[in-house]
């Protein structure tokens, strides 16, 4: 059981540490304020909307309001079944109720996507969309399959 548990917390680390230095080689090229598409085939398309090129949860909060690809490990997740609108959180880089950026997919949208809370726990993701702000926490809302990538090594 014990090898079990560290062999789990090694990958966490070795994710998040891939996620980190994805994002640091990245961060100067996408401090820049932009407000492009999300059209992957514009040739004049900024760092921050490709996948695995994107800020941190952490500056996520510095970008509310703006259109950016937030990259981070999938640290919890949860799917609400009870709620009217059924939503799906993934909380990235900090598990809730200490989360510092969620990926929200509404009930209706649900299908798109499948059972992601399963699917991405501890995996490293990158989402795209328009900054928000609710209850102190910044997030991005997924309507469509195309605005989450999971990164692969």
């Amino acid at each position: 059981m014990t090898f079990y548990k560290t062999l789990s917390f090694v990958c966490v680390v070795l994710l998040f540490g891939a996620c980190a230095g994805i994002n640091a080689t990245h961060s100067t090229a996408t401090g820049a304020t932009h407000s492009a598409t999300m059209d992957m085939a514009r040739s004049d398309l900024d760092v921050s909307d490709a996948p695995g090129r994107g800020i941190t949860p952490s500056d996520a909060k510095n970008n509310i309001g703006r259109r950016n690809t937030v990259c981070g490990v999938v640290m919890s997740a949860s799917y609400d079944a009870r709620s009217s609108c059924r939503p799906t959180y993934l909380y990235l880089d900090e598990p809730y109720p200490r989360q510092i950026f969620t990926a929200v997919i509404w009930g209706e949208d649900r299908r798109k996507f499948g059972k992601l809370e399963v699917k991405l726990w501890e995996k490293c993701v990158c989402v795209s969309g328009q900054i928000q702000e609710y209850r102190g926490v910044p997030r991005i809302v997924l309507r469509d399959a195309d605005q989450l990538v999971e990164e692969v090594d």
